[in-house]
C-alpha cells in the first residue's frame, strides 16, 4: 500500500514511496496529524545518491517490525535536502549540535512546534557493538515522549534556544573593516592545514575543497610568495591523479575516505564538478598545464554524456550503488582488463593505472581484498611513456584508446541510479564553471553549453510571477526559488557577460538582483536570508554562513555577484549592497575562515575590480547622531494624555526612509516608547515625505530630506500625580546617501517630566 509520497517529484522520497512506513512529505499535514494524536514527529532527511541512506532505507524503512514501531508511535516525515535546503541546514545544525557530528540519512524527533528533541544520523535496525539499534531507540524514545513530556519540551526549548543563539551570533557580530589582510590571514589559515604528503587538508575524508583553492589562487596573483600556489598545485594535482577522479569516464567522486585521495566514496555530484570546472580553469590560466584543461575536458565530456537533460539541463548527481555494491560500476578486475588490451598494451595499463592481479581495493569496514581494482595514475604519463619505450605523444594517444574501450565496456553494466531533478543553483554553477573552461582552454564549445543550460532554466524554471523554481522534473516545479538561486544565476548571467559581451546577460543579472532585494534581504542587519515568505517557516529565518557543506554559502556569492553587477553598470547602489554584505560577516570571516570562503571569495572579487579601494566607503558601523538630530518635546494636555512633539534634522546629502516603506526595502522611520511601565504611545502622525528615485529597486521611495516632523500621543494608565516622571523613546531610522546606505540606527530620547502640585501645561524640551 502506498503512503503519502507517492504523488511527489522527488526522486528521493519517491524512493520510499513503496516502504511500509507511513511517510508524509514535509507539509501542514503531517503536523496537523501529530498534533491532533498527540504523536511526536520523526523527521528523516537524506538524498537519493545516499549511500548511507540505503543502507538504513534497506535495514528499517522496509521493514514491517520497524514500519509498524513508527506507524504507532510516531508521525513520520521524509524529506529531500536538495529540494529542501532550508530544512536541511537547520536540523543538520541540530543534530551536530546534539552530537557533535553530523551526516546523512539525519534523523530528527521533533516535538508539535517543530522543535528538535533528539537526533542523530543512521542507526543500524539492532542493537550492535555497543551501538543501541535503531528499533531499541524508537521504544526509547517512544517512553520518553509518553512519560516524561515535560523533560521532552525542556530539551526541545533548549536545543532551540542554542540554535537561535548561534544564528543571532552570526548576525549580530560587529562589523570591521575588511583589506586583502583578511585574505592572507584565511590562505595562512588553511596553509597551515595542508597535508604535504598527499596534497588536500586535514585528514580522511577529504572533500574537494574548491572554496579554499579558489582563495589560495586569489591570493597568488597579489603576492610573491608561492606558497599559496604550491599548496593548490598539490592539492589539484593529487585529486586529479587519485581514484577521486574517474579516469575512464571523467568526473569527481562525492569525496576519498582515505588521505591519499585513493578510495572514493563514489557517487558524483554535479555541484561538485561544476566548482572543479572553474578552479582548474584558473589553474591553467596560471601555469599552462595541459593536464588541467585535459582534466576540463573529460569532466565536460562526462556531463554531456551521462548528466545532460535533452533540452539542455543538467541533473543533480549519480548513485555510489549499482547491484546492491558501492564503486561496482567503476571498479576494475585484472581479468577484465585483460579480455579488453593485447598482452604487451595490458602491462603498460596496469603498470600506469595501478591495476593488479589480486587487486587494490579494500572493504573500507573490514578491509578485505575485494580482488578489484580502483584506476589512479600510478606514473606520471612521462614516466609511463619512457617505461613503455614510446614518445609522449604515441602514449596519450593510446591511453586515449584504452580509456575508450574500457569506457564501452563500463557501459554494458548495470548503472547506478540518476537523479534526474534539475536543481537551479547547482545549474548556475556548472554554467559559470563552463564559462571560465571556455575563456582558460579556448574552447567556444563550452561556452555554447553554457548558453543552452542558461536557456534551459529560463524556459523551465521561471514561474508564472516571473521569479525562480529551485527544483524541476518530468515537466514540474512548484519550489520557489532560493537565495542560492537567485545568487547563483545572477552570477552565472555576470560570468556569460564576460564571455558573450552580449548585455542581455547583464540585464538578466540585474532583474535578479532586483528580486532577490526583495525576496531576500535584511535591511536591519545587511546580508540576505537564504529563504523568502514564500517558504513555510522552520526554526528562525537562517543566513546560511558557516553551515557547511559543498556548496558555496549564498551570501557570498550574492555579495560577489552585486559587486560585479556594481562594477559592471557603474551603478554605485549595487556595490555599496555586496560590500554591506561582506561586511555583514567580517567578523566571522576572521574568527572562521573555513565558515566564509564565499565570503572571502567575493572580498577576493572586490580586491580584483578595485585594488587602489576606490569603492563606496560603507561605514562598519553607523554614526546616527552626525547624521541626525532630534529634538523632542512632551505637553501635559491632561492628567491620563500627554502630546509629544519631536523635529529631527538630516544632514545634507542624506536621506532617511519614511513610515509606509516596505520593511524589506530599507527600514523605515519610527518611533517607540521604551520601557515606561504605564504609558503608551498612539495615534503617531509623521510629516509628509518627498519621493526618491532608488536605483537599486527601480522604483520611487517615500523619503525624509532635511527635516521631519513626529506627532503623538501618549497615554497614562493612570492620571498622573505631582512627581517627576521620565519617558524614554527611541527613534529608529536608516540613514543612506548617493554611494552607501548606514546600518539602521536609532537615537534616544529622554524626556523629563516635572508635575506639581498645581502643575500648567508647559512642554518640557530636551
Amino acid at each position: 500500500m502506498p503512503n503519502h509520497l507517492h504523488r511527489e517529484s522527488s526522486p528521493y522520497l519517491l524512493q520510499h514511496a513503496s516502504n511500509p512506513v507511513a511517510w508524509y512529505p514535509w507539509s501542514e499535514a503531517a503536523f496537523s496529524k501529530a498534533v491532533a494524536e498527540d504523536k511526536p514527529i520523526f523527521l528523516s532527511i537524506g538524498y537519493s545518491t545516499c549511500h548511507w541512506c540505503h543502507v538504513m532505507a534497506n535495514e528499517s524503512f522496509e521493514d514491517a517490525e520497524v514500519a509498524e514501531l513508527l506507524n504507532q508511535h510516531f508521525v513520520c516525515i521524509k524529506v529531500d535536502r536538495e529540494e529542501r535546503p532550508d530544512v536541511d541546514e537547520q536540523y543538520m545544525l541540530a543534530t551536530q549540535v546534539f552530537t557533535g557530528q553530523g551526516g546523512w540519512p539525519n534523523s530528527i524527533w521533533l516535538n508539535h512546534t517543530r522543535k528538535p528533541w533528539f537526533a542523530g544520523t543512521y542507526f543500524p535496525k539492532d542493537d550492535t557493538q555497543g551501538r543501541l539499534g535503531f528499533l531499541n531507540l524508537l521504544h526509547a524514545l517512544s517512553r520518553t515522549w509518553k512519560e516524561r513530556r515535560t523533560e521532552v519540551e525542556q530539551q526541545a526549548e533548549r536545543l532551540a534556544d542554542a540554535l537561535r543563539n548561534l544564528s543571532v551570533q552570526q548576525t549580530n557580530a560587529p562589523r570591521r573593516e575588511v583589506s586583502f589582510e583578511d585574505l592572507h590571514h584565511a590562505a595562512e589559515t588553511f596553509i597551515e592545514e595542508f597535508d604535504p604528503q598527499f596534497g588536500g587538508f586535514g585528514t580522511s575524508p577529504k572533500f574537494p575543497p574548491h572554496g579554499i583553492l579558489g582563495i589560495l589562487l586569489a591570493v597568488d596573483q597579489k603576492t610573491e610568495d608561492e606558497t599559496p600556489w604550491l599548496v593548490a598545485e598539490r592539492t589539484l594535482d593529487a585529486m586529479a591523479e587519485g581514484g577521486l577522479y574517474d579516469h575512464v569516464g571523467g568526473g569527481f567522486h562525492r569525496y576519498a575516505t582515505d588521505p591519499e585521495w585513493f578510495r572514493p566514496h563514489f557517487e558524483k555530484m554535479l555541484y561538485d564538478n561544476a566548482q572543479l570546472l572553474g578552479v582548474y580553469a584558473r589553474a591553467f590560466k596560471k601555469s599552462e598545464k595541459p593536464r588541467y584543461c585535459e582534466v576540463i575536458e573529460e569532466t565536460i565530456a562526462w556531463l554531456l554524456r551521462e548528466m545532460r537533460h535533452p533540452g539542455g539541463g543538467f541533473f543533480s548527481a549519480l548513485d555510489a550503488d549499482s547491484d546492491g555494491e558501492e564503486g561496482k560500476f567503476y571498479v576494475w578486475r585484472h581479468r577484465e582488463v585483460r579480455n579488453l588490451l593485447t598482452p604487451e598494451h595490458l602491462q603498460h595499463f596496469c603498470r600506469a593505472f595501478g591495476v593488479t592481479e589480486g587487486g587494490n581495493y579494500f572493504e573500507e569496514a573490514s578491509q578485505t581484498s575485494s580482488g578489484a581494482n580502483i584506476l589512479f595514475q600510478a606514473l606520471s604519463p612521462e614516466n609511463a611513456a619512457k617505461l613503455a619505450g614510446i614518445p609522449a605523444d604515441q602514449w596519450r594517444a593510446l591511453v586515449r584508446e584504452w580509456k575508450g574501450r574500457l569506457l564501452g565496456e563500463r557501459n554494458r553494466r548495470n548503472r547506478p541510479h540518476l537523479d534526474d531533478k534539475i536543481v537551479c543553483s547547482w545549474n548556475a554553477l556548472l554554467i559559470s564553471g563552463l564559462a571560465e573552461a571556455a575563456r582558460a582552454c579556448n574552447q567556444e564549445v563550452y561556452l555554447q553549453i553554457a548558453l543552452q543550460a542558461a536557456e534551459f532554466l529560463q524556459a523551465n524554471l521561471v514561474d508564472d510571477q516571473g521569479e525562480l523554481l529551485h527544483t524541476w522534473r518530468n515537466g514540474k516545479g512548484n519550489i520557489p526559488g532560493y537565495l542560492e538561486d537567485y545568487a547563483y544565476l545572477g552570477r552565472a548571467y555576470l560570468d556569460l557577460f564576460v564571455a558573450t559581451a552580449d548585455s542581455a546577460w547583464l540585464g538578466r543579472a540585474e532583474e535578479l538582483a532586483k528580486q532577490m532585494m526583495r525576496l531576500f534581504h535584511d535591511p536591519a542587519r545587511g546580508g540576505f536570508f537564504v529563504s523568502s515568505n514564500r517558504h513555510d517557516a522552520i526554526l528562525w529565518r537562517s543566513k546560511g554562513i558557516g553551515a557547511g557543506g559543498s556548496i558555496p554559502d549564498p551570501n557570498g556569492i550574492a555579495a560577489e555577484m552585486l559587486v560585479r553587477l556594481g562594477h559592471a553598470l557603474e551603478k554605485a547602489d549595487w556595490m555599496t549592497i555586496g560590500i554591506r554584505t561582506i561586511l555583514a560577516f567580517s567578523d566571522t570571516m576572521r574568527r572562521q575562515p573555513r565558515a566564509s570562503e564565499s565570503i572571502l571569495q567575493a572580498l577576493a572579487v572586490l580586491e580584483e575590480i578595485d585594488p587602489d579601494h576606490r569603492w563606496p566607503r560603507v561605514p562598519a558601523q553607523a554614526s546616527a547622531p552626525d547624521v541626525v538630530h532630534a529634538v523632542a518635546q512632551v505637553q501635559v494636555l491632561r492628567k491620563t494624555e500627554l502630546s509629544v512633539h519631536i523635529e529631527a534634522h538630516v544632514a545634507p546629502g542624506f536621506h532617511i526612509y519614511g513610515p509606509g516603506l516596505p520593511p524589506d526595502l530599507h527600514v523605515p522611520t519610527s518611533l517607540e516608547l521604551k520601557g515606561c511601565e504605564g504609558f503608551s504611545l498612539s495615534e503617531i502622525a509623521f510629516s509628509d515625505t518627498v519621493p526618491f528615485h532608488d536605483q537599486v529597486f527601480g522604483t520611487e521611495l517615500p523619503v525624509y530630506q532635511d527635516r521631519l516632523r513626529i506627532e503623538a500621543t501618549v497615554h497614562c494608565h493612570q492620571a498622573l500625580e505631582p512627581g517627576d516622571y521620565t519617558l524614554e523613546f527611541r527613534l529608529k531610522f536608516q540613514a543612506c546617501n548617493q554611494s552607501a546606505c548606514m546600518y539602521p540606527s536609532e537615537i534616544p530620547l529622554a524626556l523629563k517630566i516635572s508635575l506639581p502640585a498645581d502643575h500648567s501645561h508647559d512642554p518640557m524640551q530636551q
